[in-house]
């Protein structure tokens, strides 16, 4: 059985517009089953490729930088997340909590709840376990659950940034520091120019966008990151999505262990 998460080829289609609204590509095609978008961070990525630098702490940066502050965060090993993702296409908000590893091997267990609806989803290497909301686990191999990680993985850290600011040439710029989920952070948002360059295309006004992205002080690494039309009203005239992703608890003990 194939969990009813809300779609995230749809998701990801909006959000690929929104990009593209931005100045960035939008890209198409699927190897999934059932025609399901897999998102570009499926897989663990090859050692051999250098990760990207976290920005430097200047009062401008660029929207690929966030790329660097992920890289950072997952250098820290571990973390907890929060995720809420409102799309009005699906009929309610999804939200997302869970943990996060990269050692011994990449690792995530988390849950996503939808209109009421708990989905449990925990991946350990190329093992997977999920629960569509009924009680009993399912495992299976990545190799052949492409289309089931392009329903969850998509909505977890590497793929939000993906989506949102890797594709991207969009100016942050620093607005000051502050406590943020327990650390000290620089607070960047997205320059007035470049909003008001998305929201002409989508009929709205630069204040009615969010292009917010929290980096740790010490250690440049992510800490929260805030992209969209500021409101679900604005969300439906454009059909988009947006989304507020929170980390905590980094470099913490908080094992992923496969379900009893």
């Amino acid at each position: 059985m194939r969990p009813h998460l809300v779609s995230p080829a749809a998701l990801l289609a909006a959000a690929a517009l929104l990009v593209a609204a931005c100045g960035g590509p939008a890209t198409g095609g699927s190897d999934a089953p059932d025609g399901g978008t897999p998102p570009s961070t499926t897989d663990s990525p090859a050692t051999d490729t250098p990760a990207p630098e976290p920005p430097g702490g200047g009062d401008i940066i660029l929207g690929q930088e966030i790329a660097g502050a992920l890289a950072a965060l997952e250098a820290q090993g571990s973390w907890m997340f929060e995720v809420t993702v409102i799309a009005p296409s699906s009929g309610g908000d999804l939200s997302i909590v869970g943990t996060e590893r990269r050692e011994p091997v990449p690792a995530v267990s988390a849950q996503h709840t939808t209109q009421g609806t708990e989905f449990r989803y925990i991946r350990i290497g190329d093992d997977i376990w999920f629960d569509v909301g009924i009680g009993e686990w399912t495992h299976v191999d990545a190799d052949s659950a492409r289309n089931l990680i392009s329903q969850y993985e998509p909505y977890h850290a590497a793929g939000l940034v993906g989506i949102a600011a890797t594709a991207v040439n969009n100016e942050f710029e620093l607005l000051g520091q502050e406590e943020v989920n327990g650390v000290m952070a620089r607070h960047y948002r997205m320059t007035e120019h470049d909003r008001a360059a998305v929201t002409e295309r989508l009929g709205l006004t630069p204040d009615q966008w969010l292009g917010d992205v929290w980096i740790a002080t010490d250690g440049g690494y992510l800490v929260r990151f805030q992209f969209g039309p500021e409101s679900f009203e604005v969300l439906q005239q454009t059909g988009g999505i947006g989304f507020l992703f929170n980390a905590t608890d980094f470099g913490c003990t908080c094992p992923v262990e496969p379900p009893e």
